[in-house]
């Protein structure tokens, strides 16, 4: 090796193993703001999130570099001519499998070990056993909805390179050098977002199975912890000290004027400006009597309350789709998008979307008939057919062969941003 290229190794591992060393503080510095504010077990939730944070890093980079490949690979080429690659580029490296079972095996090994600190938390005889079909539900969905979210979001990000790229009359080459000098920090940063963010949101999932299933627990209690903001939010300030029965939603005015009703902070209802980087917690309001019972009888309620929330949470979902179906589905039936797609039938995982995150049938018609943006038409390998509609409230995917809406979503704020102002 020579004596440049030694200083510059010696140099570099330097550099990262200061960073190693300034990341881990950070992390300690989180784990005990997070115990203060409250939370419960915050030590492996942040570990998790870690975790979380270099897989998510991995399969990000590898997209990265893939991307690389595809323009090292055309130096010569324009970018209207990769932009022209991108629909198979995309397809060839789809990331939304890879995402799904990451975060999946994430949530299920963590929730059932996060609530029952939580529960021993309340009652030091009890555990988590088994968890409801609501969080065993949400485990499946959620998995698959922030894959599918993230993946997205991946190659908007790329095609946005691109457009910017051609803005400034930048070449092939000059965009791929950026990415390998770039590229990396950009993915750990938006993987360590990702991860901090999902296992707190984990970590409240785990509470409210905690709370759902201990005798003890009839009411909640929401907390404004203003961990880790100088500039907390307002609405959430607000919400400090609400208190509803354990298996109610609170009530909660987001900042965008529409209400919510989550059943606790960072619920996937909430839009992500009201989840993101939001530490809010929400606490049980114990029965100190019902700890005073025999175990053996706490066990047996404990049992009756997970047996009573799965009755609930099914008929929740046959009241909810029917529901829906009643308001929505006339209305949207047979509705044609402007580019001459009709709507033929809503799947009932769109209906459950519809409600969960209040999205309207006049978003999704608005959506349809006068989009900001229309995406060219995918194929996954079972080989069905998707095209976006993006409206200002509410992003619509259908398949244009058979007009059936298989999901639905409510538009980000920078999504309305950047196709406005294409």
């Amino acid at each position: 090796m020579k004596q440049t290229d030694r200083l510059i190794f010696c140099t570099c591992d330097l550099i990262c193993k200061e960073l190693e060393r300034y990341i881990a503080k950070v992390d300690n510095d989180l784990v005990k703001t997070l115990k203060k504010a409250g939370y419960v077990d915050s030590s492996y939730t942040i570990k998790q999130a870690e975790n979380l944070e270099n897989e998510l890093t991995d399969i990000l980079q590898e997209k990265t570099d893939e991307f690389i490949k595809l323009l090292q690979d055309n130096p010569n080429a324009s970018i209207s001519d990769i932009i022209d690659k991108m629909p198979d580029f995309n397809k060839s490296t789809n990331i939304k499998t890879q995402l799904q079972s990451v975060f999946y095996q994430q949530f299920n090994s963590s929730v059932t070990h996060i609530a029952s600190s939580y529960i021993k938390s309340i009652d030091k005889e009890l555990t988590v056993k088994k968890i409801t079909n609501r969080t065993s539900n949400w485990i499946n969905t959620w998995s698959e909805q922030l894959a599918d979210v993230m993946n997205v979001s991946t190659e908007d990000k790329l095609r946005n390179i691109l457009s910017r790229a051609m803005e400034k009359g930048k070449g092939v080459e000059k965009i791929a050098q950026e990415l390998v000098d770039n590229g990396a920090i950009e993915n750990i940063t938006r993987a360590r977002t990702t991860a901090l963010t999902e296992m707190l949101r984990a970590n409240s999932v785990s509470a409210q199975e905690a709370y759902i299933q201990s005798p003890a627990v009839s009411d909640k209690k929401w907390r404004h912890t203003g961990a880790g903001k100088s500039n907390p939010r307002e609405n959430h300030i607000d919400m400090d000290g609400q208190i509803v029965a354990v298996n109610e939603p609170f009530k909660l005015k987001g900042a965008d004027g529409n209400i919510y009703y989550p059943m606790y902070p960072r619920d996937n209802c909430l839009p992500p400006g009201e989840s993101i980087n939001c530490h809010c917690i929400h606490q049980p309001i114990v029965n100190k009597d019902v700890l005073g019972m025999s175990l053996e009888e706490r066990e047996k309620l404990q049992d009756r309350a997970i047996n009573t929330d799965n009755e609930n949470w099914k008929k929740e979902q046959k009241k909810k789709v029917k529901t829906l179906d009643n308001k929505n589905s006339s209305v949207i039936m047979n509705v044609k998008a402007s580019n001459g797609v009709k709507v033929k039938s809503l799947s009932k995982h769109t209906l459950e979307r519809c409600e969960e995150r209040g999205v309207t049938k006049s978003h999704i018609k608005e959506a349809l008939k006068t989009p900001l943006h229309i995406s060219e038409v995918k194929t996954d390998k079972q080989g069905r057919k998707s095209q976006r509609f993006i409206g200002e409230n509410a992003t619509v995917n259908i398949n244009p062969d058979t007009g059936k809406v298989s999901t639905v979503w409510k538009t980000g704020a920078r999504t309305i941003k950047k196709y406005k102002k294409e």
